[in-house]
């Protein structure tokens, strides 16, 4: 495989092939694969052995803690917000699985229809049953590629903005046992954050540090005393042991959470 002027993709044995992110690869191209997606659309994945150089280092330490009204809260008081994706297709993909699912009852009702006229049908080809199905793979795609995107944008800044960064580590599945918050953790997708920090880390020579969540929410991040377990709802922290107070609940956790790496 070749790329052409990096905008097009030569594979042996195929035509020259238009393609976008060609501009990306550098270095030698071991192996390509080409995989068809359910939205129609086609996509090549590629083996490339390069050389990653490590990032400067800079010295600092930043707490990660994940969130829901926002993605991730910083120990220095930045607050990446949580953009929801999923939720603003969520009317377009509903409106397209309903027209899916009711071309497809109608499919089957006719197929079972030919069945017993001695005609052969398949689900394939009924093609508005398959223009619906690949439009509602095109609005998870696009939920995807726009969650990977922005992901993508924050990991890269926090690597080279941190020497050490520390994560709470999260049981996700645990987590999505609560049905209330299943469907905002599940669009929040902490585990593709951990999953980015991961291998950016090893790339650039950065420290990714995960630790024991429990806790973190109650203590005190200026005395250590443990206050009790609060609501939700209560959004600010003040400690009755030392007298810290107007502290935002998020950040104190943060805090923590870059302390306990470090304990």
């Amino acid at each position: 495989m070749t790329v052409v002027d990096n905008h097009y993709i030569r594979f042996p044995k195929l035509k020259q092939m238009k393609c976008h992110g060609a501009h990306r690869i550098t270095g030698k191209i071991k192996r390509a694969t080409i995989h068809k997606n359910p939205s129609g659309s086609y996509t090549a994945t590629i083996l490339v052995e390069d050389a990653v150089s490590a990032l400067p280092k800079t010295g600092a330490v930043v707490g990660l803690d994940m969130g829901i009204t926002h993605l991730v809260i910083q120990s220095d008081d930045y607050k990446l917000p949580n953009k929801q994706f999923e939720r603003a297709l969520a009317q377009k993909k509903r409106v397209w699985q309903r027209k899916f699912a009711r071309r497809r009852a109608q499919a089957i009702k006719t197929i079972e229809q030919s069945n017993v006229a001695g005609v052969e049908l398949k689900l394939s080809d009924f093609r508005n049953v398959e223009k619906a199905k690949q439009q509602v793979a095109r609005i998870n795609r696009k939920i995807a590629n726009q969650r990977n995107d922005y992901l993508h944008q924050y990991t890269t800044h926090l690597v080279k903005t941190y020497d050490v960064i520390v994560m709470e580590d999260l049981k996700t599945k645990n987590l999505m046992a609560n049905h209330h918050l299943a469907r905002s953790i599940a669009d929040a997708s902490w585990g593709i954050i951990k999953t980015m920090l991961t291998y950016k880390c090893t790339w650039y020579k950065k420290e990714l540090i995960l630790v024991n969540p429990h806790y973190t929410s109650q203590l005190c991040a200026h005395c250590g005393e443990n206050t009790g377990k609060k609501p939700l709802h209560v959004r600010i922290f003040d400690c009755p042991h030392c007298g810290t107070c107007d502290i935002d609940r998020d950040i104190n956790a943060a805090i923590n959470i870059r302390n306990k790496a470090f304990a």
